[in-house]
């Protein structure tokens, strides 16, 4: 960042207006100087935003998908495999999202991978390929329970991979010429 970069992201903290977009939603927290702090939820817009007093946490609303990273782990019957799966949220209660946990989607995610590879774990091959439905619904049930308190509405779970995972096992000769 060169001198003018930094000094026009100054000049941009200091304007008065903040533009919410029509796919957004925002919390403004004021600072009443020996009042407390007042908040309100803000609809898309121009909001007023006074640097020292203001702080505008704008969210996007509309839904979204989270793809989770591909995770392999061993059954219960001793099978490693490797499964995948994603969902999809939407913020319901931006004013929950921004104030009850520090960052939802990246939170939904270790939740998701976290809870997946304890199920896994616990079930047998056999069961993980008659059961996937219940996986999800497991996945869908942990989630919106959590999501709730964020203010976070799951719509969608699905696993989008599931197979046993292929080893591979290198063997090299040592010579000691």
């Amino acid at each position: 960042m060169n001198w003018l970069e930094a000094l026009l992201s100054r000049l941009e903290q200091l304007w008065p207006w903040t533009r919410i977009k029509p796919w957004q939603r925002a919390v403004r927290s004021t600072y009443i100087p020996w009042g407390g702090v007042r908040v309100s939820v803000l609809s898309p817009g121009i909001a007023r935003h006074l640097w020292f007093f203001d702080q505008i946490e704008a969210r996007d609303v509309q839904e979204d998908s989270v793809n989770l990273a591909t995770q392999s782990v061993t059954t219960k019957d001793d099978i490693a495999v490797t499964f995948s799966a994603s969902f999809m949220y939407e913020i319901e209660d931006v004013q929950a999202s921004v104030f009850n946990v520090r960052e939802f989607s990246s939170s939904l995610q270790d939740l998701s991978l976290m809870h997946l590879s304890e199920r896994v774990r616990s079930w047998t091959w056999v069961e993980l390929l008659d059961r996937q439905k219940d996986l999800e619904d497991s996945l869908r049930g942990t989630l919106t329970t959590r999501a709730k308190k964020w203010g976070v509405r799951i719509t969608k779970c699905g696993m989008t991979d599931l197979v046993k995972a292929r080893q591979f096992r290198l063997f090299g000769e040592i010579s000691t010429e």
